[in-house]
């Protein structure tokens, strides 16, 4: 049986390296600045579609609403550790995870 999104974010530790398929928003038909100008209703509504991304990274930190990750954990031989490229996914738009 399938885990939920959910149960599966509840399993991951932070560092945990993963890849999460999700769909994005988008009116991207067009260039420019279509997305915030003036269009006619059932055009709009038309051109709205899922975007179907995988985002590789590793796990950092959960919320309710939102699962964070980053790209990059830089490790120095000083006791503190950085990280850079951080990325945020609503759990809601999240279909599927893979941990390695």
């Amino acid at each position: 049986m399938r885990k939920t999104i959910k149960k599966q974010i509840a399993e991951l530790q932070i560092e945990d390296p993963i890849e999460v398929f999700w769909n994005d928003a988008g009116d991207l038909d067009g260039s420019g600045d279509e997305t915030t100008a003036w269009r006619q209703y059932d055009e709009a509504l038309n051109a709205l579609k899922e975007i179907p991304v995988k985002t590789v990274g590793y796990f950092f930190k959960a919320t309710k609403h939102s699962l964070f990750m980053v790209h990059n954990i830089e490790y120095q031989e000083s006791k503190e550790k950085y990280i850079a490229n951080r990325c945020v996914i609503p759990i809601g738009c999240i279909t599927d995870i893979k941990r390695y």
